[in-house]
C-alpha cells in the first residue's frame, strides 16, 4: 500500500472593502476566471495575476539594469578610444 502523498493548502484571507469588491466583480472580465466563479476562486486568481505581474517586472527592471550596465562599458569603450586616439596623435603612443 502506498502512502498518500501530503498536500498542503494555502488560504488566502481578507478583509471586504469597495476595492476588494471591485476587484472581485472584475474578475470574469479580466478573463481570471468564468463568470460563475465563486469569490474564493476568484481572490486565488487575483493572487496569482498580482504574483505574475510582480515577477514580470521584476525580470523586466533586471533586464534593464543589464542593458543599462552594457550601455555605460560601450560608452566607457568608445570613451577611452577616442583617449587613445588623441594620444596617438599627441605622439604619446
Amino acid at each position: 500500500m502506498t502512502a498518500k502523498p501530503q498536500t498542503r493548502d494555502h488560504r488566502v484571507y481578507t478583509r471586504l472593502d469597495p476595492e476588494i469588491n471591485q476587484a472581485l466583480a472584475a474578475a470574469p472580465a479580466a478573463e481570471l476566471v468564468p463568470a460563475d466563479a465563486p469569490a474564493s476562486l476568484r481572490l486565488h486568481a487575483w493572487v496569482l495575476y498580482g504574483y505574475r505581474q510582480w515577477r514580470s517586472q521584476r525580470d523586466e527592471a533586471a533586464k534593464f539594469a543589464a542593458y543599462a550596465e552594457i550601455a555605460a562599458e560601450e560608452g566607457r569603450e568608445e570613451l577611452l578610444d577616442a583617449y587613445l586616439e588623441q594620444a596617438v596623435d599627441a605622439g604619446i603612443l
